[in-house]
């Protein structure tokens, strides 16, 4: 029997967990997951967070739940608030039941090739244990890792909810998702910030 392992049970392991599923039913097929939910790293995000892609292109082909009607007297409507994509990814598991082939709280420590054998070391409760598997998917995504910067009088101080920040002038290092997201929100006319975003590269 063919074994398969996916790493990672946000969106791009979700839905990798369900096409191998379709694929090869008779596999035997396993999903590790670091954390305890299956929202990934976009999941759980603050109240104030507005995403920059549509809930209509931020969606699943196999599990459509938006049409791509806007709705002009629903400022940001079209747009995942808060944690909505991660209710969405909740009831994708649930609407395909994949919960039960996903091992949360279990941490990839190592992963070899031997002999056209992956071998994983995986950390679940303090405990390593070896697992070998004919095929891996690697689904922990773009973000998964912090890049931070170093900062003479200490580290950078990381905060997602931006609520409490009003009033300041603010400096954003970095283009990508994350600061986009920040810029938008601290931006709001209501907070009276002064917001300026660094790019290494420009504009």
């Amino acid at each position: 029997m063919k074994s398969i392992a996916i790493v990672g049970a946000g969106s791009s392991g979700l839905i990798t967990l369900k096409y191998v599923l379709d694929a090869f039913p008779n596999a035997q097929i396993v999903c590790f997951e670091k954390g305890s939910s299956v929202r990934g790293a976009w999941g759980n995000m603050g109240d104030s967070f507005v995403s920059t892609s549509s809930k209509y292109a931020t969606q699943f082909r196999c599990f459509q739940q938006y049409d791509a009607q806007l709705d002009p007297h629903n400022q940001y409507g079209e747009y995942y608030r808060g944690d909505e994509f991660g209710r969405y990814l909740d009831r994708f598991a649930d609407e395909f039941s994949l919960r039960k082939y996903i091992s949360f709280e279990t941490e990839l420590v190592h992963l070899t090739l031997t002999h056209q054998t992956w071998c994983l070391t995986l950390r679940r409760d303090g405990r390593e244990t070896v697992a070998e598997f004919d095929g891996v998917f690697l689904c922990t995504g773009l973000v998964r890792k912090r890049r931070e910067i170093a900062i003479d009088d200490g580290g950078p101080a990381i905060r997602y909810d931006v609520d409490a920040i009003q009033n300041q002038r603010v400096m954003i290092v970095g283009g990508g998702e994350s600061a986009v997201d920040m810029a938008n929100q601290l931006a709001e006319e209501s907070r009276n910030n002064t917001v300026y975003l660094s790019l290494r590269s420009g504009v």
